[in-house]
């Protein structure tokens, strides 16, 4: 969590002692459409997707993916605790640290510096985003390609 804002001592104490490591099975929804999310992980080890589903359709595909040190959450979801628009599935056995909502609001309410941590995932997020689709509107297939192709590799090997 240091890589997206240096912590105070306090603050990092109190995380501590409230996150949660837990490990999802592969196969889990950790998050469904329509539900509210409960929990903003932590990806130690694993790998999840976002799962987008088409409303007049009803086919689904995966509209993200999470890695190592990823922090995951819906938009809307967590942060303004709307009802989700997307599933979230454990896509192999993943180790994550979990922070519950009223957890979440206790450490704003208590540190300052939680508020400007939060702040700085959601940007880091929708920065992430926004870039993301920038390089599928500008940039050629093969060029994408070679610029993920370690994470690509992953997941090949995993829906293989």
């Amino acid at each position: 969590m240091e890589t997206f804002l240096i912590l105070s001592g306090a603050l990092n104490t109190a995380l501590r002692e409230i996150l949660l490591e837990v490990t999802l099975k592969k196969g889990t929804y950790i998050l469904t459409a329509g539900s509210k999310q409960p929990h903003l992980w932590f990806i130690l080890e694993g790998l999840l997707r976002e799962i987008t589903v088409d409303r007049y359709t009803q086919q689904t595909h995966t509209s993200w993916f999470w890695f190592n040190n990823s922090f995951v959450y819906a938009m809307p979801g967590f942060f303004d605790q709307a009802h989700s628009s997307v599933s979230i599935e454990v896509v192999k056995d993943t180790k994550v640290l979990l922070l519950s909502y009223p957890q979440c609001w206790e450490l704003r309410t208590r540190f300052e510096q939680a508020d400007l941590l939060f702040e700085s995932i959601r940007s880091r997020y929708g920065l992430a985003r926004k870039n993301h689709l920038k390089k599928i509107l500008s940039i050629d297939t093969l060029s994408r390609y070679l610029a993920h192709q370690k994470q690509l590799n992953i997941l090949f090997q995993l829906f293989d």
